[in-house]
């Protein structure tokens, strides 16, 4: 069981709390192409030069996903593999603020609350370590 269905399941939050944290977090992630840089995955002019080719299709009014998304494209542009793709999403998730810090930062739950509940889901998930 995961956090989120651990707190509506003991009625702390509701889901429609739970989606909004979730956009919340993909809406203040770091870019994709910070994240590359960083990590000199991808160099500026690539960066630019992927970004250009997105605003071409999205003027050019495509809305598929492969064709918009900044990872797909570095790809298709050669400049770089699914490998380092897979490595910068799992640096952008590993980045995220915790989903109960961003619950709390939009007045979901209380600080007090929060500590309580991942306490209780501590003790729950170490008596059922496989739900």
């Amino acid at each position: 069981m995961r956090i989120g269905e651990f707190l509506v399941s003991r009625g702390v939050v509701t889901k429609g709390d739970i989606v909004a944290a979730l956009e919340d977090q993909r809406n203040n992630q770091q870019p994709l192409g910070r994240i590359a840089l960083r990590h000199e995955i991808l160099n500026i002019n690539e960066i630019f030069n992927i970004l250009r080719l997105q605003a071409d299709r999205i003027q050019a009014g495509s809305r598929e996903q492969p064709d918009l998304l900044f990872g797909d494209l570095a790809i298709e542009l050669g400049f770089m593999e699914v490998d380092d793709l897979v490595k910068l999403l799992k640096i952008q998730l590993e980045t995220r603020p915790p989903l109960g810090e961003t619950l709390l930062k939009l007045n979901c739950i209380t600080a007090e609350q929060l500590e309580s509940e991942l306490q209780a889901f501590s003790e729950e998930m170490i008596g059922h370590p496989h739900s």
